[in-house]
């Protein structure tokens, strides 16, 4: 919210409004950046335009990139975010938000078909969580060990998303997605 005077006289003139604002002005952030950026390198005497661009600069520099978590939907700060690029551990998560009843297969769906599916670490958690406890698992490397038909009801899951999905694309894809590595 813009609520010094000189902030507003500035954003009257860059805007080109000829009236000036209201008493309770809001202005995108990336506005502000760009009034900042076009006027970086310009040599300007007005001591309006300087204040602005002092006071405002250190606001956009102590803003954090967020992104939506495609599971939640919140906003979240990026680091905070696991980035999900491969289709096969997408479909492992959703398995895992399916037996916890967190989505139906529809939700599931959606979120299978993203490119970029950022997704908090808490939902990732969950979901290796979940599929462990199924599976009547202690670690990662017992899935190697389970019996195919033990898999049985979570491959049913999976082949809702691709009808040619395998026991071992389930594997490897587990194993990626409960990797410490933050994009998979």
């Amino acid at each position: 919210m813009i609520t010094s005077e000189e902030d507003k006289t500035v954003l009257s003139e860059i805007f080109k409004l000829g009236r000036s604002l209201e008493k309770r002005t809001y202005v995108c952030l990336s506005h502000i950046q760009k009034i900042i950026d076009d006027n970086k390198g310009i040599q300007t005497s007005e001591y309006i335009m300087r204040s602005f661009i002092s006071r405002n600069k250190c606001l956009m520099r102590n803003r954090k990139s967020r992104r939506n978590c495609k599971v939640c939907h919140m906003s979240k700060d990026l680091s905070e975010l696991y980035h999900i690029y491969s289709k096969n551990v997408r479909i492992v998560l959703m398995v895992g938000c399916i037996l916890s009843g967190t989505h139906s297969v529809k939700q599931a769906m959606d979120y299978t078909t993203n490119i970029n599916a950022a997704t908090c670490y808490s939902h990732r958690k969950e979901s290796i969580d979940i599929i462990f406890e199924q599976l009547k698992i202690e670690n990662k490397q017992e899935i190697f060990q389970c019996p195919v038909p033990v898999m049985g009801s979570l491959m049913d899951i999976a082949k809702n998303f691709d009808p040619n999905f395998t026991v071992d694309q389930f594997i490897l894809a587990f194993n990626k997605l409960s990797m410490k590595r933050p994009n998979v």
